[in-house]
């Protein structure tokens, strides 16, 4: 959608196109909430849409990026969102001073979060990135990574310049049943280390 304003996108089922599941393009403060976005060419896009939140959205079997925060979508928040299987990162940052908070990004073929060379600000806490091709955090130095859990990401934990943090987690998050027909990305309680994550 073009969002001259604040708009809300909910409860959508996107699936199977050949262009991306869903772009929001300009405006400020839009919403992109309880959606799900699967075998799609890209999954959830913000265009120059400055202080949107994307949360709780499925996202998968993308062939490109499941969640890009696009120039110009400054201070944006994504949020509680699930990101599995992509041929490409599972959510790259093109934006300043983005959040990106209490998201799984599991099983893609790049890096589980990208933070690009020149973004700045950006605040990365308490997301679990497991199982990715990439590493599990790509970013520059001078943002905000912390409480994050990373497993078995093949190019490493925190790439590129960044730190694990302080207080990281290097461990398996024990998800129920991640591999396909169930993906089941919930956490096995009480054993899973990731349950404050």
């Amino acid at each position: 959608c073009t969002a001259p304003a604040t708009n809300t996108v909910l409860n959508n089922q996107v699936t199977s196109n050949i262009g991306t599941g869903i772009v929001v393009s300009g405006g400020s403060g839009n919403s992109v909430h309880s959606n799900t976005v699967l075998n799609n060419t890209g999954g959830i896009t913000l265009s120059s849409s400055a202080t949107a939140t994307v949360t709780k959205n499925l996202v998968g079997e993308t062939t490109g990026v499941g969640i890009t925060i696009g120039a110009g979508s400054t201070g944006s928040k994504v949020t509680i969102n699930t990101l599995r299987n992509s041929t490409s990162d599972g959510i790259l940052i093109s934006a300043n001073t983005a959040k990106v908070h209490h998201n799984t990004s599991n099983g893609n073929a790049g890096d589980g979060i990208e933070a690009g060379a020149s973004v700045t600000g950006f605040d990365l806490r308490n997301n679990i990135v497991s199982n990715n091709t990439g590493g599990g955090i790509n970013a520059p130095a001078g943002g905000t990574i912390n409480f994050n859990d990373y497993f078995n990401n093949t190019g490493g934990a925190c790439i590129n310049g960044c730190a694990n943090g302080a207080n990281a987690i290097i461990s398996d998050p024990l998800f129920v049943n991640p591999a396909s027909p169930t993906y089941d990305f919930h956490l096995q309680e009480p054993n899973s280390p990731a349950i404050n994550v």
